[in-house]
């Protein structure tokens, strides 16, 4: 396992709890990757990339009696996790050096690909575990401050992820680009103005009632993004 990789996340991710639970931008991709569910037929499903469970307990709410398990690089958020979520099936697992270890009829792996120094083999591992159907959601904007100061080494703009999906043994069955224009907007206000100021306020640390409301607006104002074109790539492929 990639230590320095692992020891990073170990600490980051505790600080990004808040702003994964209530910044739009994650919830509006769960909301998506539900969307999806509700036309699959699955009876377990695996989320790649689980540091912070909140799709896993929406999917846990809407879908029950799955076989549900969640796998992180970040040991102390696993433990943390399956001490909460005794339901969910929480282990540490580098996806860049070993495949899942059992076949799942989903895994989604959802603004993982971008962290990874090799991602292909991430995919190839995901390929060889003998999954039904894999959920992938990227970025595919320019690569902004912000991006990198929250581990990111690509994005994916054009058909990178889709070309990237099916040199490793996926067939992609539906892909998308969404956000277009207020997630885009979004996106070049935060890293236009003030970067570190929003890493300050809204990337990490706690949430209080002021920053939710403000959360609660612009995802509520996401609603009328286009499914079709922006920033924002799903992906969903079979194997």
């Amino acid at each position: 396992m990639s230590e320095s990789l692992a020891a990073r996340y170990d600490v980051q991710t505790a600080r990004w709890d808040d702003a994964h639970r209530w910044s739009p931008a994650p919830r509006f991709r769960r909301k998506i990757i539900l969307r999806l569910l509700s036309r699959l037929r699955f009876t377990s499903l695996m989320e790649v990339g689980c540091a912070q469970p909140y799709l896993l307990v929406e999917i846990a709410r809407r879908f029950p009696g799955r076989h549900l398990a969640g796998a992180d690089i970040a040991a102390s958020v696993i433990e943390d996790n399956a001490r909460r979520f005794p339901a969910i099936d929480f282990r540490r697992l580098d996806i860049q050096r070993e495949g899942l270890g059992r076949a799942y009829d989903v895994v989604v792996c959802s603004e993982v690909l971008e962290h990874l120094p090799d991602h292909r083999a991430a995919l190839r591992n995901l390929r060889r575990s003998g999954l039904g159907q894999l959920i992938v959601t990227v970025p595919a904007s320019p690569l902004f401050p912000i991006d990198r100061h929250v581990g990111h080494l690509r994005h994916f703009p054009g058909t990178s992820l889709e070309e990237d999906l099916e040199a490793e043994g996926f067939r992609v069955v539906e892909s998308r680009s969404w956000g277009f224009p207020f997630h885009t907007l979004y996106k070049l206000a935060i890293n236009k103005t003030d970067p570190d100021a929003f890493i300050r306020g809204f990337s990490e640390g706690r949430y209080d009632v002021g920053k939710r409301l403000l959360s609660e607006l612009v995802y509520a104002v996401f609603h009328f993004n286009l499914h079709r074109l922006g920033w924002q790539k799903v992906v969903l492929a079979s194997a």
